[in-house]
């Protein structure tokens, strides 16, 4: 076989989820940090190969880092500062700990700065189709660079101030990458089957370890699952196990799977699809319908669900059909039906007893009393979750498991102040504007499957702190980014093929 044809086939679907599956098989067995810095190193090199595009290796390699857990880095020596807004001031211990797809984000930004700089005519394109969302996102980043200068917390420039910066660029980081490769319909094709075979990766990937992780009911200690302790994922009304993935949390991986299911489930009503790239799409959504159940996250079921009936309203015949498909065989019929069975006991456990209630309302308004005290930098970066020390007594297991707010529009506007806030609502309005004035458009294509990833995640954090600790909100920003993108031209993330 040809290096040439091996080559071709990598650039494929199949191949490039070849791609995801081959160094996370590597990654399990190595034995330490370093060396899986060596081999990411050397496989991002690979892949500037393959794809002839050092941007489209790294943001490759970016979309990888979502399923790696683990910092990459954790320095041993702390942190030691105090609060000047604490009632009292007290001396706190913060970890240091560098994530791995904030380093490879950096250089994803950097390979864009270096290439060559955009045409007049791209700017021009990029300010025409682009600007109210774009700018939205700038405003919140210069509010937070403000807010290092100006607020009233001792701490600056510390890593969740650049993990906010991070976040809040990826929006227009990605819708720059789109943009500057706008005529190039090959490039367009691969960011497609890069970003789809991440979606089909990560919901195999998410699922299968949540199976492990439920039947042992311990963490499986591979390299990519985030360390946690048992007692911390346990549900505490019934004291069940619920799977947390490579996240750590069972809500986060309650999100991702919910934010996934909607891609799947759209990208299995394409016409032009390989019979082997159909059999990955059903178990793809099968194992990430488990992830999302093992999760037992009750508003991440509730979020998706809300996503599922808008997408039987918007094109109820053809999804009729797809799932009638879905269940033709007498073995997919027997497991779904002891699934609903399974499923419909386990929502009657789940919301007919609530112990965390009254915990999450207390939060809530201690993140008010924050957003009043400190109303236009915040308390911080970070620094939320400490800040509820002055509060009440004993709140060490609300400290690691509320993690502060537990809203990411309320930790948002505690941590970063109420104008950044109100610059991200800017942001969700404008993709709102722009869904209503192209409805009959997103209804008819597979802009729909954006436009319910994002509705999906925005109702999950009404409830979820989807903010610094899990990578939902980056998949939000680069889901808009997509969205937005492909409103604005035909591309091939339009064509219903793979």
């Amino acid at each position: 076989m040809k290096i040439s044809n091996v080559f071709r086939f990598f650039n494929t679907f199949p191949g490039i989820f070849l791609l995801y599956l081959i160094p996370i098989l590597v990654i399990i067995f190595l034995p330490s940090p370093s060396r899986i810095a060596v081999f990411l190193v050397l496989f991002v090199l690979f892949l500037v190969v393959v794809y002839k595009n050092l941007s489209l290796a790294l943001f490759h390699i970016y979309l990888f880092s979502f399923v790696m857990g683990e910092p990459l880095l954790t320095l041993e020596a702390d942190l030691i500062q105090d609060f000047v807004y604490f009632e009292t001031p007290v001396l706190l211990s913060i970890p240091i700990k560098i994530s791995l797809r904030f380093v490879i984000f950096l250089f994803f930004v950097l390979s864009l700065l270096i290439s060559k700089n955009p045409s007049v005519e791209t700017k021009k394109y990029f300010h025409k189709n682009f600007l109210a969302p774009f700018l939205s996102m700038f405003a919140v980043v210069i509010l937070v660079c403000f807010g290092q200068i100006f607020g009233s917390y001792k701490i600056r420039y510390g890593f969740y101030f650049f993990q906010s910066l991070e976040f809040f660029l990826v929006f227009a980081s990605v819708l720059f990458f789109l943009t500057k490769n706008r005529k190039d319909s090959v490039v367009l094709r691969k960011i497609k089957n890069i970003f789809f075979s991440f979606v089909v990766f990560s919901s195999i990937l998410e699922g299968s370890l949540s199976l492990i992780q439920f039947v042992s009911k311990n963490p499986t200690r591979l390299n990519i699952e985030r360390v946690f302790e048992v007692s911390y994922v346990l549900a505490p009304e019934t004291g069940g196990f619920r799977s947390p993935g490579t996240f750590g949390h069972p809500n986060y991986l309650g999100v991702i799977s919910g934010m996934f299911l909607p891609y799947l489930i759209l990208l299995l009503s394409f016409k032009k699809i390989k019979k082997s790239t159909d059999l990955i799409l059903r178990i793809s959504i099968l194992l990430a319908f488990l992830g999302l159940f093992l999760s037992f996250s009750r508003w991440a079921w509730i979020s998706f669900f809300i996503g599922l009936l808008l997408i039987f309203w918007a094109r109820s015949k053809s999804y009729i059909k797809i799932l009638s498909e879905f269940v033709r065989k007498s073995i997919l019929r027997i497991l779904i039906c002891a699934f609903i069975i399974i499923l419909g006991f386990t929502i009657a456990e789940r919301f007919t007893k609530f112990s965390t209630l009254e915990g999450r309302v207390e939060v809530f308004k201690i993140a008010i009393y924050q957003m009043q005290e400190h109303p236009f930098w915040g308390v911080g970066p970070g620094n939320s979750t400490i800040a509820l020390g002055p509060f009440r007594q004993n709140l060490e297991g609300y400290i690691y498991s509320l993690k502060g707010a537990h809203s990411t529009f309320l930790l948002i506007g505690a941590e970063l102040g109420i104008p950044a806030l109100i610059g991200y609502l800017i942001f969700i309005i404008s993709l709102a504007v722009t869904t209503f004035k192209n409805r009959d458009t997103v209804k008819k294509s597979f802009l729909l499957s954006f436009v319910i990833v994002i509705l999906v995640f925005l109702i999950a954090s009404l409830a979820y702190p989807l903010y610094v600790w899990d990578p939902s909100i980056e998949l939000f920003f680069i889901s808009s980014a997509l969205y937005v993108f492909s409103l604005s031209q035909k591309n091939p993330f339009l064509e219903e093929t793979l």
